[in-house]
């Protein structure tokens, strides 16, 4: 499958547009820092963010990319309030809309951390398969 177009970047981190036009509510989605981001857009049938757009949205994927030198010292206020707001903004700026995010796993705590802080550029929040109780398996 060809691979989306990037509508931008930063480091290591690219936003990657499925949308099949302008048209469409951006969806943000955003996947955990540990695995890739082609989980949601694993083959041509098997693709949620493909199948999100042939039903009309325009569903934006944050690829974080292998970290470099620059992303090796990152913490997760430099992901959350620094690549991931941004690419907020790039999002929302599409549009002038609010936008409504996605978190696939670890993703999900990073999007709660982003709508705690940026919550006026939000429609909604979307958060599959996302941990929020760390010590449960810790008696």
């Amino acid at each position: 499958m060809a691979e989306p177009p990037v509508i931008w970047s930063e480091g290591t981190t690219r936003l990657l547009d499925y949308g099949t036009g302008e048209a469409g509510q951006p969806v943000l989605f955003i996947p955990s820092l540990i695995n890739k981001s082609y989980i949601l857009d694993l083959a041509r049938k098997r693709s949620l963010m493909r199948d999100l757009a042939r039903r009309g949205f325009r569903p934006l994927l944050v690829d974080w990319g292998a970290p470099g030198q620059r992303e090796s010292s990152f913490s997760l206020d430099d992901y959350i309030a620094g690549r991931l707001a941004r690419a907020l903004e790039a999002t929302y700026n599409l549009n002038s809309q609010p936008v409504a995010i996605v978190g696939y796993c670890m993703g999900g705590t990073l999007a709660m951390g982003l709508a705690a802080i940026r919550a006026e550029l939000l429609s909604a929040m979307v958060l599959m398969a996302t941990p929020w109780d760390f010590h449960a398996m810790d008696p």
